[in-house]
């Protein structure tokens, strides 16, 4: 008994043309095979094993970014070009590098929620562009906070458990 013979890029291409589910028994799919199931439906990106950044990238153009969701180990140029198209996609990636959450809160400011243990640079960012949105950082910094209570005394009721630090600047800087 002899092995299968490997099947050519046409006859792979029938098969998906028929379902593209398919394209998860293909060893090696070609690019070309990839991204024709993709602009099928931008969705089937989740069958495909270990895209090319090239597949990648054209999935979340095809999506406006949401097949981020479906990429199990994304470039960082395809992360950043997916919170692009909306800063909430953010929420679908894991352990989002400085880079990648400051576009998405460039975003969207409101996709800091999304963001677990934001540094000090990424929570500087949010509130420089709305300090109201301090509401949605997790546990932010006392110095954010400061500085936050310092460009828009009113936001110290936004704060979860601001420190008595906080509460003295935000009525120095209301009495001013």
């Amino acid at each position: 008994m002899g092995r299968k013979a490997k099947r050519t890029n046409a006859e792979n291409m029938q098969r998906i043309t028929y379902s593209a589910k398919s394209i998860m028994f293909i060893r090696n799919p070609s690019e070309e095979i990839q991204m024709k199931v993709i602009s099928n439906d931008w969705e089937n990106i989740r069958y495909i094993h270990n895209p090319s950044v090239a597949v990648q990238m054209f999935a979340i153009t095809c999506s406006r970014g949401v097949a981020i969701r479906y990429i199990e180990r994304p470039d960082k140029k395809v992360q950043i070009q997916a919170v692009q198209h909306s800063g909430w996609n953010i929420q679908y990636i894991k352990n989002p590098s400085r880079d990648v959450q400051l576009a998405a809160i460039e975003e969207s400011v409101s996709s800091i929620k999304f963001i677990q243990n934001p540094g000090r640079k990424v929570q500087l960012a949010v509130i420089e562009f709305n300090p109201s949105s301090i509401q949605w950082i997790q546990d932010p910094l006392e110095e954010i906070q400061m500085k936050a209570v310092q460009m828009a005394p009113g936001v110290l009721e936004l704060i979860k458990n601001p420190s008595e630090s906080v509460q003295m600047m935000a009525k120095l800087c209301e009495a001013v």
